[in-house]
């Protein structure tokens, strides 16, 4: 689609900072669906790192998030 193409830059810088979630090798931290982009990790700290970048990159490129459309959670390993 269109949208990935324009937001294929960022997937890609944060898949390149290495920080999010993967399974065995395989990177899995940004999955996207249509125009939704969800960030994962197993860490408080990389999390944050993630959205700081999301939220550069967004800048950088003049667009904003919608804040309602927009929601965080974190589970604790068992």
């Amino acid at each position: 689609s269109l949208y990935k193409t324009y937001i294929n830059d960022l997937l890609q810088t944060l898949e390149n900072h290495d920080i999010g979630t993967h399974i065995g090798d395989l990177y899995v931290a940004t999955p996207t669906a249509a125009d939704d982009v969800s960030v994962l990790s197993n860490e408080v700290d990389e999390l944050q790192t993630m959205l700081d970048v999301t939220g550069s990159y967004a800048n950088q490129e003049r667009y904003t998030f919608n804040s309602s459309k927009s929601d965080s959670k974190f589970g604790k390993k068992k």
